[in-house]
Parts: structure tokens; C-alpha cells; sequence
């Protein structure tokens, strides 16, 4: 409990830093034409605990180079984690179609997300 009550002292500022992390991505690739930012919906106030870029097109060779650049340039950033029903325990339950997971998943990529990138 006090652990949590710890954290909630600084949620203001962890808050405040994280959602300035969003705004330079945001604004980072504004200009893209290959990736889009996603933003938090409009009248929503969105906690930014991880910020995600999105490819336009389903592109595994753009989305290999962009996270080959980041991870040398010393940004870890990683795909999105591998749908579910996609992983080897649960392949065999039934489900419906997933066309929409299936045909994100692959364009997703997670960026870092940490307040400490915020100065």
C-alpha cells in the first residue's frame, strides 16, 4: 500500500511527462507518409503508457528497417506483441475471425515510453 501511495504522489508530474513523450512522437512524424502516431481519441485524456507508431501499409520489410535503425541508434523499440490466439496454447480454442488483429499486428510497432525520457 505504501508502495502505491508513493506513486500516487507523483502522478501529476509522471502524467505530465508522459504525455510530453507523446507530443514529440506526435510530432515527430507528423510528416510521415510511411507511419502514422497514434493519438489518444478526441475528447479523452489518454494515460500515453505506451506509445505506438503504425505503419500505413502492411510492410514487414519497413517495419524490420525501422526497428533495425532504432535498435541502432540505441532505441529499444519492438512489434507489437503477438496476438493470442496466434500463440501455441491457445491456437486450438475457438474463436471468431480476427481480421482486424491479424492484419494490425504486423504494421504495430511499440516505441519507448519511459517518463525518465522526458527531461
Amino acid at each position: 500500500a505504501a508502495l502505491g501511495l508513493a506513486q500516487l504522489e507523483n502522478i501529476e508530474r509522471k502524467l505530465f511527462a508522459k504525455r510530453s513523450l507523446a507530443k514529440s512522437y506526435e510530432l515527430a512524424f507528423a510528416d510521415s507518409d510511411s507511419v502514422a502516431f497514434i493519438k489518444e481519441p478526441r475528447n479523452c485524456a489518454g494515460n500515453y503508457w505506451l506509445n505506438t507508431i503504425i505503419l500505413h501499409s502492411c510492410d514487414v520489410e519497413l517495419q524490420d528497417y525501422i526497428l533495425k535503425r532504432l535498435h541502432e541508434d540505441g532505441i529499444f523499440a519492438r512489434p507489437v506483441w503477438e496476438p493470442l490466439h496466434q500463440l501455441d496454447p491457445y491456437k486450438a480454442y475457438p474463436r471468431d475471425e480476427l481480421i482486424q488483429t491479424e492484419s494490425l499486428a504486423p504494421k504495430i510497432i511499440n516505441l519507448p515510453s519511459s517518463v525518465r525520457l522526458v527531461s
